[in-house]
């Protein structure tokens, strides 16, 4: 064999590709994305083609054979079905506060209930403060409390007059923290103490026997006096409770004025689990009306009271949005969500609802 060899130049052994080539096979590449492996392609697609809950894919193969590369491929075009789609939102229990509830919604609506709930019950507390200086709210609850007072004040005068004519007076004891009532003697229009009675027995002024009967008398009446403050006691209760329900009636229309937009969202859209929210915590306002229409203790307390009306929503979806996440690390609290851990001067136990943080799963 004879030897045919060609010297060639430096120009003639230049390779180059035109940049329009390149485009060209881009827009021509194979569809498949890992070349040999369409045995693995064909399962993954029928895999991904099940619309049925509870169904799983499991990958295994050796570093580098290109599994993230064939997955990520044929997720690439995956777009879910928007009736599978819902905004997840955790809500205060009022029934069991350490079993938060979770509420679902229509997609990419529930940071707008969010907003709408929270402006509700910025609006209710707003006009709930004002009840207060309220002209007829004030004339309204005078009467019953001028009424209560005039009632009480004729118990007192009569069981005073009746003191009196079994030889008693009713002296008021002041002390630091508290009042109290008790009974003091009267002989011959003065007034004398168990000591001062003592002395005078001892002093022969007075007889053992009629210090004795003084003595019984005085019990016998203290039972009356405690009788009659438990009368007292039961009627202030009443004369609040009167209060009370005449602020309720007020706080009423607010209440549904400023829940009534949500109210028929919620029940146009037939969402039985919001309703029913809705209808507990226009109870749980209404039952601690004398607490968020009054001054709170301080700024800590106000934000713990409206907590309880928050909504946390873990999970807001948008049209059109990429369904498929990736969890590199694939942790219990990564894939299925965790509780944060409340401030060491914080009370687990309160608005726990708002510590709940999403997972993988729901994000996806």
């Amino acid at each position: 064999m004879s030897d045919q060899s060609t010297k060639l130049t430096a120009n003639e052994i230049v390779f180059s590709v035109p940049v329009e080539k390149v485009h060209l096979l881009r827009a021509n590449r194979s569809a498949a994305p890992i070349i040999g492996q369409d045995r693995a392609i064909r399962a993954l697609e029928m895999g991904l083609g099940i619309k049925a809950d509870g169904y799983n894919i499991f990958i295994m193969g050796a570093s580098g054979t290109g599994r993230r590369t064939v997955l990520t491929t044929l997720l690439a075009d995956y777009k879910a079905n928007p009736d599978d789609l819902q905004d997840i939102a955790y809500i205060y229990n009022f029934q069991r506060p350490l079993e938060p509830k979770a509420l679902f919604f229509p997609v990419g609506t529930g940071s707008e209930h969010k907003k709408t709930l929270r402006a509700a019950i910025e609006s209710i507390r707003k006009q709930g403060v004002q009840i207060d200086k309220s002209e007829s709210y004030v004339t309204a609850s005078k009467k019953i409390t001028t009424e209560s007072d005039r009632d009480e004040n004729q118990m007192l005068a009569e069981f005073e007059g009746q003191m009196a004519a079994a030889g008693f007076k009713l002296l008021q004891i002041k002390d630091d923290e508290a009042r109290s009532m008790d009974l003091i003697p009267i002989i011959r229009g003065k007034q004398y103490s168990f000591d001062d009675l003592q002395e005078r027995v001892s002093r022969g002024k007075l007889t053992p026997e009629a210090l004795g009967a003084v003595r019984e008398a005085y019990y016998r009446n203290l039972d009356l006096m405690a009788v009659l403050f438990a009368k007292l006691r039961d009627m202030r209760r009443v004369t609040d409770k009167k209060i009370r329900a005449l602020k309720v009636e007020y706080a009423t229309p607010i209440i549904d004025n400023e829940l009534a937009a949500l109210k028929a969202d919620w029940e146009k859209s037939s969402n039985r689990e919001a309703i029913a929210f809705l209808a507990s915590l226009r109870e749980d306002l209404l039952a601690r009306i004398q607490v968020w229409t009054n001054p709170f203790r301080s700024a800590e307390h106000k934000k713990n009271f409206y907590g309880r009306y928050e909504m946390n929503l873990i999970c807001e979806e948008t049209e059109g949005k990429n369904c498929v996440v990736q969890e590199e690390v694939p942790s219990f609290s990564n894939l299925f969500g965790s509780i944060e851990a409340p401030a060491p001067n914080e009370n687990a136990a309160v608005n726990g609802h708002l510590r709940l943080r999403a997972g993988a799963v729901h994000r996806a």
